[in-house]
């Protein structure tokens, strides 16, 4: 029974001998991998940081122009508001120093140009935004999904065994020399 213990010993040693090695460098090569796809995604986002710092620009300064369109459609409206009305000094103030014809050319070229399109529709925005086709495209893994550990996960369950049986047979040799002890004790 001696024996049998110092040889599952050794022969738990040994697994463990392999499957460490084993184990470190399967670890490795996952976390290589981790690297890679860690450094794929950061320039994904610095790329995607780029393209929405352009569109935020963009948007900017289409805001900044709608904002002078805005200021050129009140003028109007307070110049439509003051016509025919002398009694309200301010109004008077309004219709003598506003340049109409200016104040117009300048707000509908921009209205034609950007807004209704030639059928006579609304056309869109010229504003970069991103879509799915400008953002840069998403990598997949080199090996197409994660890393096996077959054999690191054979020599562990192994290694489980041995140990389980290690003790299965430790724990039948103690109670076989408690009762050998037992019976020396009555004689």
């Amino acid at each position: 029974m001696d024996w049998t213990i110092k040889v599952l010993g050794v022969a738990a040693a040994l697994v463990f001998g392999i499957w460490a090695p084993i184990s470190y460098q399967a670890s490795e090569v996952s976390n290589k991998d981790t690297d890679g796809k860690f450094s794929s995604i950061t320039s994904q986002l610095s790329a995607w940081q780029t393209s929405a710092a352009s569109a935020q620009a963009s948007a900017a300064e289409e805001m900044s122009s709608m904002s002078k369109k805005m200021d050129f459609v009140a003028t109007l409206s307070v110049y439509d508001f003051c016509q025919g009305k002398s009694s309200i000094p301010a109004c008077v103030s309004v219709t003598k120093a506003l340049d109409v014809n200016a104040l117009v050319s300048s707000i509908v070229p921009s209205i034609t140009s950007s807004v209704i399109s030639p059928g006579g529709s609304a056309a869109s925005s010229s504003t970069s935004r991103p879509t799915s086709s400008s953002l840069p495209p998403v990598e997949s893994s080199p090996k197409g999904g994660p890393v096996k550990l077959k054999m690191p996960a054979i020599l562990g369950i192994v290694f489980g065994i041995v140990v389980i049986m290690g003790l299965a047979i430790g724990f039948m040799a103690w109670r076989r020399n408690e009762a050998r002890r037992k019976v020396r004790n009555q004689v």
